[in-house]
């Protein structure tokens, strides 16, 4: 898989850097780049083999230079909960594969339908290849994602009309911080004001008391709060 061939309006698609998603992702920029990109691997001193990208990324390298989109990121984050749920990448790119020819659509796991009809696709990757212990089966039988999986779905909200991924809950259902492409350029913003978070950490620098700064941005203490408490949390990560 390369890239899609559906035209993009750039200024709305969120435009985010390896290093850029690496960061919000706490992924290395090396296995962001495996998934994205493929890697080759040695199998002699004389051959090689290549494994291709896990899904068909936004956007051509442009002078030699990897830019992903939101729905990329998003794809990322999907790709990220099965990885933590211990499930092999090739199962994950056949699921995305089927997906994406399911639905129609080139940004398979960045599209709502994944969260339901996702299941029994990935869930038919998987007893394909007799793992099962990468699923749950319900009472009803009912076949489930692993509940890291349900989590990182949990953090996406999807436009109507497309049915693709619109907005990133970056610190979880209730955190207070979003990431959403069409404002402050996709970079995480304090949720119901807009402020970037970036800002309201860089301010903090200079007065650490919440209320001042509450004062400063004219935003709520809570909301302060979830700024600062998710920029630490990416420092610390980073």
């Amino acid at each position: 898989m390369t890239t899609t061939n559906v035209p993009i309006d750039l200024l709305s698609v969120g435009l985010y850097s390896p290093v850029d998603a690496s960061r919000l992702l706490s992924i290395p920029v090396a296995t962001l780049r495996r998934w994205v990109e493929g890697y080759s691997f040695p199998l002699s001193s004389w051959s090689r083999s290549h494994k291709p990208a896990v899904f068909a990324r936004s956007l051509p390298r442009v002078d030699g230079a990897l830019t992903l989109t939101f729905l990329d990121l998003v794809q990322l984050r999907v790709v990220q909960g099965f990885r933590t749920a211990g499930v092999p990448l090739q199962r994950i790119r056949v699921a995305a594969e089927t997906a994406a020819a399911v639905f129609d659509t080139s940004h398979p796991l960045a599209f709502h339908r994944f969260r339901t009809d996702g299941r029994d696709i990935f869930a038919d990757a998987v007893e394909k290849g007799r793992d099962w212990g990468l699923v749950n089966l319900s009472a009803s039988g009912q076949k489930v994602f692993p509940e890291v999986v349900e989590q990182s779905l949990r953090e996406i909200s999807y436009a109507t009309e497309t049915g693709l991924a619109a907005r990133w809950h970056v610190a979880g259902p209730g955190g207070g911080i979003v990431v959403d492409p069409r404002i402050a350029f996709g970079e995480p913003v304090v949720e119901g004001v807009n402020v970037p978070t970036r800002i309201v950490w860089e301010q903090s620098r200079a007065d650490n008391e919440p209320e001042a700064l509450a004062a400063w941005f004219r935003i709520g203490l809570k909301q302060v709060r979830d700024a600062l408490r998710y920029e630490a949390q990416l420092a610390r990560a980073a």
